[in-house]
């Protein structure tokens, strides 16, 4: 274990009064990767940028020890990772927030995710956050690669950005726990062919399956109230939208044209 030391002007000008000493803003070094202190209370730090750039293969785990002391690994910093190429990342249950641009121009090759609960209620900031997005490619250990999504059952929503990207989905189970898909959920899932949504489902987010251009089909649950701006548009691919009930379908709230799939469709 290494540090790195901040500016302490800045530091004690952010944390005067805290009751926080100097020593927690210091940058560690455990196993290659930096961190940050973000709640020495809590103790929970945050994955910060190496200023040398990381590459090859990127393991962040669950906890760190910092002087014998166990901290929580649960935040990366934004562009912690921008401009770095690496062959993999795996990432945490621990993990719940992901900073602004992150992984902004980062070539990444599989994003390693072996809790997709976790995952679900990530939350991602602006711009390139989501890993996924310039990978592509989603792995739930190092040599399996997840091509049919089964979201587990107790997931409530499937949080904005979620799957981003994952080029190679072919199919997605959503269980019935599941009330809300939120904004860019499935954006640019180009292998997606079909998709269920059960009667749970009550909220798609804007551009939920934006860009999805191979998905062919799609089947709506009767819980449905509102769809949200985009979410199905450049889906030209579009066929068959099955709605079970025609007067719960006339009562949905769509944002704009390109929120109801029977504008691409042109099938009901």
């Amino acid at each position: 274990t290494s540090f790195y030391v901040f500016d302490k002007q800045a530091y004690e000008d952010k944390f005067s009064g805290a009751g926080v000493s100097f020593r927690d803003e210091w940058k560690w070094k455990v196993n290659g990767i930096y961190y940050k202190i973000t709640s020495p209370s809590d103790r929970v730090v945050q994955v910060v940028a190496n200023d040398k750039k990381y590459s090859g293969d990127v393991h962040i785990p669950s906890s760190i020890l910092l002087n014998n002391v166990a901290y929580t690994v649960s935040s990366i910093d934004r562009n912690a990772f921008a401009g770095c190429s690496l062959s993999s990342i795996a990432i945490p249950n621990s993990l719940e927030s992901i900073g602004d641009s992150a992984f902004y121009r980062c070539n990444v090759g599989k994003v390693i995710i072996p809790d997709i609960k976790a995952w679900c209620s990530m939350t991602f900031g602006e711009g390139f956050s989501n890993p996924l997005i310039n990978s592509g490619h989603l792995y739930s250990d190092e040599d399996i690669e997840i091509t049919e999504l089964v979201i587990p059952s107790g997931v409530t929503s499937i949080g904005s950005k979620c799957f981003w990207g994952c080029e190679h989905l072919t199919s997605v189970t959503i269980p019935n726990t599941v009330t809300s898909i939120g904004n860019d959920a499935f954006r640019r899932c180009d292998s997606l062919s079909a998709i269920t949504i059960p009667n749970s489902v009550t909220c798609i987010g804007e551009r939920a399956f934006y860009d999805c251009e191979n998905l062919i089909s799609i089947q709506f649950g009767n819980g449905i109230t509102q769809i949200g701006k985009d979410a199905f548009a450049f889906c030209w691919d579009l066929k068959k939208v099955i709605v079970p009930d025609i007067s719960k379908w006339c009562s949905i709230l769509f944002g704009d044209t390109d929120s109801n799939p029977i504008y691409h469709a042109r099938h009901l």
